[in-house]
């Protein structure tokens, strides 16, 4: 089963990816976590757990993979050797929607996760989503709180100041999570 995790910065997704990881663990599954070279943050999460995703990695029952690209190469690697699959910030990883499709073509009872961004700051759906979509089997949607007026609804990733570049890999010092109303008071639009 495919199942893509998606929502705005600070939503709680790689929270949510470590949840499930942790479940699998002591499951005792072979588990993968795959995730962009291109991600240079030196944590997992923003939440408690960079440790405990530390510690499996150190104890051999987590393999990670950094990559910055699918190919049908990785994707069989992984697939068979591997019962739980997760990718975190899928849409930095190009080519990611092969491991999705390979693992529908190919492998049976076996979970792959997708966790990342659903669009830019632009409100833009990344081509990466839009070619996930078709093979996922469930999509949750997390919501994170406004950075703002602290609305319990902050769907959007709202960048601080002018971008340069469609992905700028970043924490609060570039980005923040914000409602309908601040998006649009802070874009003019309201």
């Amino acid at each position: 089963m495919n199942t893509l995790i998606v929502g705005p910065m600070y939503g709680g997704k790689s929270t949510t990816l470590l949840q499930k990881m942790e479940r699998a663990v002591y499951g005792k599954k072979r588990i993968a976590l795959v995730r962009p070279k291109k991600d240079t943050r030196d944590y997992f999460t923003h939440s408690a757990g960079n440790e405990l995703l530390e510690k499996f990695i150190k104890e051999g029952k987590i393999s990670l993979f950094e990559v910055e690209e699918i190919t049908e190469e990785n994707a069989m690697s992984i697939l068979d050797n591997f019962d739980r699959i997760f990718v975190d910030e899928y849409f930095m990883i190009k080519n990611v929607s092969l491991l999705a499709k390979m693992a529908n073509e190919v492998v049976t009872n076996q979970d792959v996760y997708f966790a990342g961004l659903l669009s830019t700051s632009e409100n833009t759906l990344f081509p990466e989503a839009i070619s996930l979509l078709p093979y996922c089997d469930d999509i949750i949607k997390l919501l994170g709180i406004c950075m703002r007026c602290g609305s319990d609804l902050g769907n959007y990733s709202m960048f601080r100041g002018k971008k340069t570049e469609t992905i700028v890999v970043g924490d609060t010092d570039k980005y923040e999570c914000v409602c309908k109303k601040c998006y649009k008071r802070v874009k003019g639009t309201l």
